[in-house]
């Protein structure tokens, strides 16, 4: 009865911490972040502060939020045209369990509406392309581990997404036919297009390659999940089944990962783990040479050893001998 009741205790124990967790989670109807395009909020966003004010000779605005928990839903977000005078946004996030808060921002659009006060587009080139910066991200899906951001390209700020862990961020480009991706954005320029893996549930960011020539491994292209990237194979043949890859991990830090293909399956990169045929042949001839010394000295030791035995039975049989 005793194991019973201490059975049962431990079980309620380790239930109750996820119970609380799901609870709170269900119940979540903070914003994680509030940006609004070309506009400051005063005070400066928290999740726990519900009221905003802000001033603008904007015609419009867009609104960007985004909720802390996966779990809710949002309504108020998006584009806003401005009247002259006091503007009421509502921004209302609504938890799982039906809970919701408001998030109210006044705007004081001052000055009459002209075209010079329109918001004007950000347009960057990539590639000898053209691509306007969308910023209305309200129907555009976030990648997870990001939030929102505001950055800087051609001297005016917009808005764009920084991974949580990381210093990396990305941005919404528009190209010609208005068909929209994200691209990464550093030091005020556009590097890359934008591309996750999602292995066993886990996020990684491919990487430019740190090298383009590898001892040890060959630079080839790997398409994972549809997703077509840079990366090395093994020159050993014994490792085909692994690729090399260079990652942005969940820990938000950037490693080298082995990739298994008949499996899917990702881990960290240890160089330990490279097959002895992939080593430098030097090495492998001064790790055989100092292996053969080592079996050298171990059978000098045991031969020495057993002739010092064998001395010292003869040398008491000797003073045995006199003794009698």
């Amino acid at each position: 009865m005793k194991k019973l009741l201490i059975s049962l205790f431990l079980m309620i124990m380790s239930i109750t911490p996820l119970q609380a967790y799901m609870n709170q989670s269900n119940s979540d109807a903070r914003l994680a972040s509030l940006i609004i395009s070309s506009v400051s909020l005063s005070p400066k966003f928290i999740s726990s502060v519900t009221h905003y004010t802000a001033q603008t000779k904007l015609a419009s605005i867009q609104v960007n939020a985004l909720a802390a928990s996966s779990k809710a839903t949002l309504s108020g977000t998006g584009t806003y045209i401005l009247k002259e005078g006091k503007n009421t946004i509502q921004v209302i996030v609504k938890a799982a369990n039906g809970q919701s808060q408001t998030y109210t921002i006044e705007i004081n659009k001052i000055g009459e509406t002209s075209s010079t006060n329109a918001p004007s587009p950000v347009n960057v080139t990539y590639h000898h392309m053209t691509y306007q910066v969308e910023t209305d991200l309200s129907k555009i899906r976030f990648p997870d581990h990001f939030t929102l951001y505001s950055v800087h390209l051609n001297n005016q700020e917009v808005v764009a997404l920084k991974h949580e862990k990381a210093d990396y961020t990305i941005v919404y480009l528009l190209d010609s036919a208005k068909k929209g991706a994200f691209y990464v954005v550093k030091d005020g320029k556009i590097t890359a297009p934008f591309e996750s893996l999602t292995v066993k549930g886990e996020l990684y960011i491919p990487l430019p390659l740190k090298e383009e020539k590898k001892d040890g491994f060959k630079q080839t292209t790997i398409t994972i999940n549809q997703h077509t990237i840079k990366g090395y194979n093994f020159e050993n043949k014994a490792d085909a089944a692994y690729k090399l890859l260079y990652l942005l991990g969940p820990d938000g830090k950037a490693h080298y990962y082995t990739y298994e293909t008949s499996e899917g399956t990702m881990q960290l990169y240890r160089a330990t783990s490279t097959s002895l045929s992939s080593l430098n042949p030097i090495l492998l001839m001064t790790t055989f040479v100092l292996a053969i010394a080592f079996i050298l000295l171990f059978i000098k030791y045991r031969s020495f050893k057993a002739m010092s035995l064998k001395k010292l039975k003869r040398m008491n049989y000797i003073v045995s001998k006199r003794k009698q």
